[in-house]
């Protein structure tokens, strides 16, 4: 049918099909990445057979592909260290207005889900300690013969001399 997107009114079965790169195709009532097709990683001929499943009847979602950030993480393999490069998918929890915390997922592959082979990992916020400041006071040696006084009355004294 038709629908606006990008401020356009396009007809979205063919849109999808010519743009599959840009979409992800998946049913509308499963769990775990079953069924999930990324188009970038998706041929041409299946591309068309998941449109063609998707337009027969069971209720499926297409969505615009979001990049999603990579970073490198050190992994355990076979007791060696290897740096591998992984999906993070951070999801916080958030009650109100209040975020509580948050759940990451990191995976090889482009998918994040923990049943298609991601794993969830500890999230830290580390937060820099406020550096004090260190008040330097600078004491003046009274003129000889004269009282020392308390800083508070030297500076009332030089306002009243302004």
């Amino acid at each position: 049918e038709k629908t606006r997107f990008k401020g356009r009114t396009i007809d979205l079965t063919e849109y999808v099909s010519t743009h599959k790169d840009d979409f992800v195709i998946k049913p509308n009532d499963e769990y775990g990445g079953k069924g999930v097709y990324l188009g970038k990683e998706t041929d041409s001929t299946q591309w068309e057979k998941v449109i063609k499943d998707a337009l027969s009847g069971e209720l499926y979602v297409v969505q615009e592909l979001v990049k999603i950030p990579r970073q490198k993480f050190p992994t355990l393999t076979n007791g060696k260290l290897t740096w591998v490069d992984m999906v993070v998918d951070m999801d916080p929890y958030t009650f109100g207005a209040v975020t509580e915390g948050a759940l990451t997922r990191l995976s090889a592959s482009s998918l994040a889900n923990v049943t298609a082979g991601g794993g969830t990992t500890p999230t830290f916020v580390i937060r820099e300690k406020e550096k004090k400041k260190k008040v330097i006071s600078i004491a003046r040696t009274p003129k000889s013969g004269t009282k020392a006084r308390p800083k508070s009355a030297q500076r009332s004294k030089l306002k009243r001399k302004k």
